[in-house]
């Protein structure tokens, strides 16, 4: 009984660090991966020529493989940029595939014209000549590799965030009179599901809303529930809620406000009940002070 109770206290505290860290989990995960990798793969290259009898310069391969890694990145965010406007867990499925199945031709562009871009730069600096040699067999060499790097990393970013959703919990609406008629576009409370189990979370609850790629991010009791909606769907579905839009990414509820601090570029700082600093941006500020001279 001690050792469980134990095991559940260590899942409890390593789930609430996963909560308090996330985003920044989550940005440094593909960095750290490719970097690792391209560190002990451009060292593998100098031991494998030492193995030979004919050392080569460590900065020759660990050139090859950080310019491969930095310009992967970049095409990560370009990924991700892109998965936004064409996400593969939309009904048009097919569609959207296709689209990703032409855009690897522009991710293996970038990478292989910022990588040999890098290369280049390092070997005119350490007073070398680079050739990438044929440019048509070299492209289409890379770009095969590029083209399963791309499903690769597309996959990893899929199945992470159903595992995320499963760990924290996903939501979805339950509309007034669902199952007795037409459903009311406004909502009362979510539904949410996490590891199997399913519990109610009231509106009202809701402190402030984050938008984060194909999903909303909605914070309640320092918890974070996913929901699959737009920021316009649930700015329609809380329209009759306490909940104002304070920034392109938030929608904050104005009971969990507790102070707002101007900054000199005209935005402001907004410090919510859940400790959480967000950012007002001064296109939304007076449709905020009106909700706020509004409120009862």
């Amino acid at each position: 009984m001690k050792q469980a109770n134990s095991e559940k206290d260590l899942q409890g505290r390593l789930l609430a660090f996963y909560r308090r860290h996330r985003r920044w989990l989550e940005w440094s995960y593909w960095p750290v991966v490719m970097i690792t990798q391209a560190i002990i793969a451009g060292t593998s290259v100098v031991m494998e020529y030492q193995r030979r009898g004919t050392p080569i310069a460590a900065w020759e391969p660990l050139s090859w493989e950080l310019s491969s890694a930095i310009t992967t990145l970049v095409g990560i965010l370009l990924i991700l940029w892109f998965d936004r406007r064409f996400p593969l867990d939309s009904p048009k499925l097919l569609k959207h595939a296709g689209a990703h199945a032409a855009f690897t031709l522009v991710f293996s562009l970038v990478h292989i014209v910022g990588m040999v871009a890098i290369r280049e730069a390092v070997y005119s600096w350490m007073g070398r000549n680079y050739d990438f040699g044929n440019w048509s067999f070299e492209s289409l060499y890379e770009y095969r590799k590029d083209a399963l790097t791309y499903f690769g990393i597309v996959v990893t970013i899929y199945v992470y965030r159903f595992l995320a959703s499963r760990l924290l919990g996903e939501a979805s609406p339950i509309s007034e009179g669902e199952g007795d008629g037409p459903a009311d576009p406004s909502t009362e409370r979510l539904l949410i599901k996490k590891l199997g189990k399913e519990f109610l979370l009231k509106v009202d609850q809701i402190e402030w809303i984050e938008a984060a790629g194909n999903y909303m991010n909605l914070h309640a009791d320092r918890r974070v529930y996913p929901i699959r909606q737009t920021m316009a769907q649930l700015e329609k579905r809380l329209a009759d809620r306490p909940f104002v839009r304070v920034h392109r990414s938030f929608l904050v509820n104005l009971d969990h406000i507790q102070t707002l601090t101007p900054l000199e570029s005209g935005d402001a700082t907004i410090e919510m009940s859940d400790g959480s600093s967000l950012r007002l941006s001064r296109r939304y500020r007076e449709n905020l002070k009106n909700m706020l001279t509004s409120q009862p």
